[in-house]
């Protein structure tokens, strides 16, 4: 742990991370090997949780500054002055770089690579790398012009879906009064 880090009530640095494999009288835990390196400034919220590495260690990088009830995985490399929001949620073996911002209960896939200086918006769920061009939000994670677009589109599903039903109905009444009319 580096200098000038403060560390809240009830978080827990360095437990093992969530590795099992199958066995033939249930799961059989894997040793986590690795340990947690903190660099310098860095703040940790209470009650988050940062696992060890399996082999290699998780590394928070300098000035990083990590809320309350976030839950960082196994074998994670955290950037430099990133800030993580509270209850989010990194997967192991994820790459956050420098400047990063994930903002509330953002929860992120295993093996996921964030751009230095990406920005990814409250509730966002990634699927997959994030890069820095723009803000990313939105379930699944989308840049904001295409988000912004979906979230629109979503709040019209309701009308589109009534046009829908109505236009099957004139459609099947047309139907039926052409069969009839042509008896």
């Amino acid at each position: 742990m580096g200098a000038d880090c403060l560390i809240f009530p009830g978080a827990v640095v360095g437990a093992d991370g969530f590795g099992f494999v199958p066995g033939p009288d249930g799961p059989i835990k894997v040793p986590h090997l690795g340990g947690v390196t903190i660099g310098d400034r860095v703040e940790i919220g209470a009650n988050t949780t940062i696992d060890r590495g399996k082999f290699a260690d998780t590394t928070i990088g300098d000035a990083t500054k990590i809320d309350n009830q976030v839950q960082i995985a196994h074998a994670c490399q955290i950037g430099k002055a990133v800030l993580i929001c509270g209850c989010c949620a990194i997967g192991g073996s994820v790459t956050i770089g420098d400047g990063a911002v994930l903002a509330g209960h953002v929860s992120v896939r295993d093996n996921t690579t964030i751009a230095p200086g990406a920005m990814i918006g409250g509730s966002a769920v990634t699927e997959g790398d994030i890069d820095a061009s723009e803000p990313w939000f939105g379930y699944p994670a989308r840049p904001s012009s295409i988000a912004s677009r979906n979230f629109a589109a979503m709040r019209k599903l309701g009308e589109l879906a009534r046009t829908v039903r109505e236009l099957k109905r004139r459609d099947s009444a047309s139907d039926r009064h052409s069969e009839g009319g042509s008896a």
